[in-house]
Formats: C-alpha cells, structure tokens, sequence
C-alpha cells in the first residue's frame, strides 16, 4: 500500500523545513510517500521517484529523499507551484523488501494551496 500527500511548505514548522533542507515559501510544497505493508500497515524502505505536470505542461521530477524518523519510513521531497494551479502527480516506488518487490505507481491530482487551509 502507498499514500501520497503533498502541503505547502510554509505550513510545515520551521524546524522540521530546515532539518530536511525544505525551502520554506508560498511557492514551494513538498510531496510526503508512505510504502506500507501488512494489516498493522508497517512503513518500509522503498525506492521513491515523482514528478509534477501541470494543466500547462509544465514538468518537473521531484528529488526524493528518504527518511526514518522514530522507526517510521517515509521519502519527501519539494517543488514547486503556483497558488490554485492544478498539478498531476506520478509516482513510482519500489519497496526494498521484500528484494525485487513489486513496484506501485500511483497518480493522483492536486488544486495547490498556499497554506494548510482550503
């Protein structure tokens, strides 16, 4: 199982942005991926790459690096947007566990938004 989120990263708290690098600005989101697996929905380890197209075209690959913060697994990474532009998601991620495990790729779409608000 996969869950995908993005917010914009003037929403995150300022310590967190600067521990992962994250620019904080109206113009800059970041994309959090969650590989799980078993009924407890355990995160692992897994290969993550995304990348972002807007309604225009416009493409970008999305750096995403991976995290392990009190024995939970996620990958993040930033980009970035135009307030109330509406952005395409592809994402590719192969857990490392079991070795070769199957890979998932989701898509998903996304009015972006400023702040956490709607």
């Amino acid at each position: 199982m996969l869950r995908a989120s993005t917010t914009a990263s003037a929403s995150l708290n300022a310590a967190t942005a600067a521990r992962h690098g994250i620019e904080v600005s109206p113009r800059r989101a970041v994309l959090n991926v969650v590989v799980m697996r078993g009924a407890a929905r355990e995160t692992i380890a897994a290969d993550v790459t995304a990348t972002s197209r807007t309604l225009a075209g416009l493409s970008q690959d999305i750096r995403m690096e991976r995290v392990l913060a009190n024995g939970y697994v996620s990958c993040i990474g930033s980009y970035d947007f135009l307030p109330g532009e509406v952005v395409d998601f592809k994402i590719r991620a192969r857990p490392l566990q079991p070795a070769n495990g199957r890979p998932l790729s989701p898509s998903f779409r996304e009015r972006m938004r400023t702040s956490a608000t709607p």
